[in-house]
């Protein structure tokens, strides 16, 4: 259960240790639009039952071939009020 003053930071930072990836390679969605770490979760209006996706995002080096899609990782964070 996540509160609904929890910060998307927060957020974040639990599923990067979680998963062990640096949180500066995911990017978080909701609803097709991409979050933000200081909004909250009452700040996006989700409610129970409410998805975040999360994908990785496609680092590219200079010289080092061509750039890859972004790769979804399998798993959601579910809001539901206290």
């Amino acid at each position: 259960m996540v509160k609904k003053t929890t910060t998307i930071d927060q957020l974040f930072n639990a599923y990067s240790q979680l998963k062990g990836v640096d949180a500066s390679l995911l990017r978080f969605f909701s609803m097709g639009y991409p979050l933000r770490g200081d909004q909250t979760i009452g700040g996006i209006n989700m409610h129970d039952g409410g998805l975040i996706y999360v994908a990785q995002a496609t680092v590219v080096t200079p010289g080092h071939g061509p750039a890859l899609p972004p790769r979804p990782f399998r798993g959601s964070f579910a809001a539901r009020p206290l």
